[in-house]
């Protein structure tokens, strides 16, 4: 058997056309099979899949065979150029020619065009990986023949000291630089108490923790090398096997955590990642090698230099990049891929630029010690207990100190992940309850059940208003005039308040999109799943249309698309709207007086319904500079956030106007509200995706009645309200009544006495994220919260009065133990309103689905 070495004065370009076409080749898989995860994933499949924000991924899935083919056809001019012979030469061409059939196949079906919600596209994010694999397998085994093991550097430890200290710096930098931004931000700083300190002091240790086990690991791996007579290269193997450790830990524990993603098919999906990601990667390193030039001489001063300013640029970009992330994350998830980036860069610039080479190997059993303490030591003396179960004082402030540290601290939370074992975190009987009873996959039993909010619904007597409800996307009510004093920018809706019922004491149910909005329509607590099928046995709004004739002018979202039953006479609103983020309130009312003057039916009443999506934090970010702020505004308030907001408002005054002009206003109820609020980082807290945080829950909520109904109903706007309060409000007022009273059921807000009124209050409201396993409690008309966290295995209990930011933790052992009853209590009876009973999954489910 003959292989060929590439000459030096050839390598490099080679080399380097050689690597860039595998990063290519394995990212387009790569992004392909994280893809398909996500289809997997029932929540992820409606919020990204379906409601795809990006264009450049839609083009992608377009033209991924077009794309497949041609990176094949570049990896295949990189295995000419390298003029591979016998054995090596026939495994890369039979190789090549596998994948070119792949490339056929994708041409003819479309595999990804297509992609379901199934476990079919779990089996594509893992098939698409094999390649990736195959090819480092195949690289690797030739340049493992012809790599010159001499010229690797001699069997030598790993010094602890250099590598400690970057892990040390990143836990006191890190943290510090977010308190910073903070301070920039909102101009004040919360004072640290002892606690707090303690918290970042023993967030700084897990920091050192972590690193002395990554380094005593791989010295591991070098003293056992060394016992063997071709030790070089079984060093590569074992700092490899390491790797794929670490690697799996880290996407497991860190990464799919996130989503969250907990099950046997993660634990496989990770594990086959991380052995396809070290295969390719030990495949490069070997290529590499042989392309690395020996003179070296002359460029120690050049080092040194240029090793301090990506220190530097190191230091500035750990300040920059959490800021341009923003709010626009995923629990965390960019951030922590950053965090990751930093880590590897951190310690690839100590190894690079310092001496962290020991003279000789450490003692086996010296590093045996270090590797197994160090996870011990942070379990037993760091790991505050998390158990939703009641905990002594002490602990419970300790355990609060170190999840406000957490919030700020990212890179605490990737240490965190990485040293805590994710089956041994404490979970009691109520969260395995909740973690059953929450993102049900399509293959849960759960029989078609007619949940009514009325014993009977027959058309309504009389001439019916026309219906506006508007459900602005993340819309908090602390930017509108008529719920905060200090703002000065929506006169339009502070004039339509002042003519309005403001509902000031609102909250959404759902704490995210793809189970708020159906809650709306159904006037329900729904089940926790991505969704009941089919839908219109329990859309109680759907059924008030069908049963009083509406006319629907309906902006349909990739939500409503699963939803509605799209009859021929809906009326689409946004049809030229290509992504979500691009619906717009101002052209959605524009649209909407087009429609109704072209389209609608005199003799009928109609309904219109839009959720413009304006103040996403996505669609913020990818604002235009026409749409950028022009003005300053108070320091309290984010500027492209309140510029927004002012451009909104200035469109629905306009739209007023015209309902005025049209004839329509003082025959119309009109609603603005939102799906819910959105955290911008106060205490720690960004976004919405898996959040039961007060600035998520809490939404605005104002309903303008016609002329003729106001005087013939009482409202308290003063009492806890909800946005799936609205629909039950539509009934009452079209005189769709009794409403059902039941716990499970949204509430009339407007009824024909007060008395009435306070039959429907209840003490306690189950509130849900739409994403994860986190309940809470609103009790005594939202002044107190309780939260019970299942990802974490946590609890809290918060006065929003004392507390209006949840940051201090009330709880004690009779308060946990009444709030956990009760929100088992809630969670069961809405499993027993749609008939479902909890089995545990089997092989055959996972087939059907």
């Amino acid at each position: 058997m003959h292989t060929t070495t590439p000459q030096p004065g050839q390598s490099k370009v080679i080399v380097w056309f050689y690597v860039l076409t595998r990063i290519a080749f394995t990212g387009l898989l790569l992004l392909t099979s994280i893809y398909c995860l996500l289809a997997y994933l029932p929540d992820f499949y409606y919020a990204f899949i379906q409601a795809s924000f990006q264009p450049w991924l839609r083009w992608l899935i377009r033209f991924h065979p077009y794309v497949y083919t041609a990176l094949l056809g570049v990896l295949g001019i990189s295995l000419v150029l390298e003029k591979r012979a016998g054995e090596d030469k026939r495994q890369a061409w039979i190789f090549f020619f596998a994948q070119a059939s792949f490339a056929i196949y994708f041409f003819l079906a479309r595999p990804f065009s297509s992609i379901g919600n199934n476990s079919l596209s779990y089996i594509w994010s893992l098939i698409l990986l094999v390649p990736v694999f195959l090819l480092g397998l195949v690289d690797g085994a030739a340049g493992w023949k012809r790599a010159a093991w001499g010229s690797w550097r001699p069997m030598a430890g790993w010094k602890f000291g250099g590598l400690l200290t970057a892990a040390a710096a990143i836990g006191v930098v890190y943290p510090g630089l977010a308190f910073l931004r903070a301070l920039q931000l909102w101009k004040r700083f919360s004072a640290f108490s002892s606690l707090d300190l303690q918290a970042w002091l023993g967030a700084v240790v897990a920091h050192v923790l972590l690193a002395a086990f990554i380094v005593s690991c791989f010295n591991v791996a070098e003293n056992t090398a060394a016992r063997f007579s071709n030790a070089v290269q079984m060093r590569f193997l074992f700092n490899s096997l390491i790797t794929v450790f670490l690697v799996d830990r880290i996407f497991q524990n860190v990464i799919l955590a996130s989503l969250p993603f907990y099950s046997l098919t993660s634990q496989i999906y990770s594990a086959v990642l991380a052995l396809t990601l070290v295969m390719l990667g030990s495949s490069l390193r070997l290529r590499l090698k042989q392309a690395r030039t020996a003179d070296n001489r002359h460029q120690e001063s050049r080092r040194r230099r240029l090793g301090a300013a990506l220190v530097l640029v190191l230091f500035a970009a750990a300040y920059l990049i959490p800021a341009l992330i923003g709010v626009v994350d995923w629990n965390f998830l960019f951030e922590k891929l950053w965090v990751l980036l930093l880590w590897a860069s951190a310690f690839c610039l100590v190894i690079v630029f310092c001496r962290v080479r020991a003279n000789s190997i450490y003692p086996a059993r010296t590093l045996i010690v270090i590797a197994l303490l160090t996870p011990l030591t942070y379990h037993f003396l760091l790991a505050v207990p998390t158990t939703m179960a009641s905990s002594s004082l002490p602990i419970s402030e300790m355990k609060d100190a170190v999840a406000r540290h957490s919030y700020s601290d990212v890179s605490f939370q990737v240490v965190r992940g990485t040293l805590t074992f994710q089956e041994k975190k404490s979970c009691d009987d109520l969260c395995q309850f909740l973690g059953t009873q929450t993102n049900l996959p399509p293959t849960a039993n759960v029989p078609s059940v007619n949940v009514d909010l009325v014993h009977s619904l027959s058309p309504a007597a009389g001439r019916k208003p026309n219906i506006f409800v508007f459900v602005v996307d993340s819309l908090r009510p602390d930017y509108l005039s008529p719920y905060n004093p200090d703002v000065h920018f929506t006169p339009e809706i502070g004039k339509f308040a002042a003519e309005s019922t403001v509902m000031l004491n609102a909250f959404t149910r759902y704490a995210g999109t793809t189970l708020s909005e159906p809650a709306i329509w159904a006037g329900a607590m729904l089940l926790h799943k991505h969704y009941i099928q089919p839908f219109h046995p329990v859309n109680g709004l759907e059924k008030l249309l069908d049963a009083d004739g509406y006319q629907r002018f309906i902006s349909v979202d990739t939500v409503l698309q699963v939803l509605l039953r799209l009859t021929p006479d809906l009326v689409r609103l946004d049809e030229n709207v290509r992504i979500w983020t691009e619906e717009d309130f101002c052209s959605t009312a524009r649209d909407v007086e087009a429609k109704i003057s072209r389209f609608q039916d005199r003799q009928r009443p109609s309904f219109i319904f839009a959720q413009p999506q304006n103040v996403h934090g996505i669609t913020l970010s990818r604002l235009g500079a026409d749409r950028q702020p022009k003005k300053p505004y108070p320091a309290r308030f984010r500027p492209v956030l309140a510029s927004e907001i002012e451009r909104l408002d200035g469109c629905f005054g306009k739209f007023v106007h015209y309902l005025r002009s049209a004839g329509l206003y003082d025959n119309s109820i009109i609603v603005i509200t939102s799906d819910h609020g959105d955290a911008f980082g106060e205490f720690g807290h960004k976004g919405h995706a898996l959040e039961i945080h007060p600035s998520v829950l809490r939404v605005p909520l104002i309903i303008h009645l016609p002329a003729a109904m106001r005087q013939q109903y009482v409202s308290n706007p003063e009492r806890i309200a909800f946005n799936i309060d609205i629909t039950p409000t539509l009934y009452y007022l079209l005189g769709h009544r009794p409403i059902i009273d039941d716990e499970r059921f949204g509430v009339p807000l407007f009824t024909a006495t007060a008395a009435e009124a306070a039959s429907y209050q209840r003490s306690n409201y189950l509130v849900v994220s739409s994403y994860g396993a986190v309940y809470g409690l609103l009790s005594d008309n939202g002044r107190k919260l309780f939260v019970a966290n299942a990802m974490e295995g946590t609890n809290g209990y918060y006065d929003l009065v004392k507390d209006p930011g949840a940051v201090v933790n009330r709880a004690n052992d009779q308060i946990l133990t009444s709030e956990e009853q009760l929100t088992r209590t809630y969670v069961q009876q809405i499993a027993d309103l749609y008939h479902f009973k909890y089995h545990s999954p089997t092989f055959a489910d996972w087939l059907v689905h």
